[in-house]
């Protein structure tokens, strides 16, 4: 009766914590980036044009805005 009870214990608390992925989905839309900037790399397909998150929709990105003196 103790195994049981544990058992059940155990699969009440892994249901329990999972939670709907929808929710965590939502709260990352609405952190994108949203910027336009020339691209200046001469050896780009893009050079010279504006471009931003859009223009990389489905791709991993990496967003640094550095600062140099």
């Amino acid at each position: 009766m103790r195994r049981y009870l544990s058992i059940l214990i155990f699969l009440g608390l892994a249901f329990w914590s999972c939670e709907d992925s929808t929710n965590q989905n939502n709260e990352l839309d609405s952190h994108t980036f949203k910027y336009l900037l020339e691209d200046i790399n001469s050896s780009s397909q893009s050079y010279g044009n504006k471009i931003g998150p859009s223009y990389f929709e489905g791709k991993i990105t990496l967003n640094y805005f550095g600062h140099f003196n």
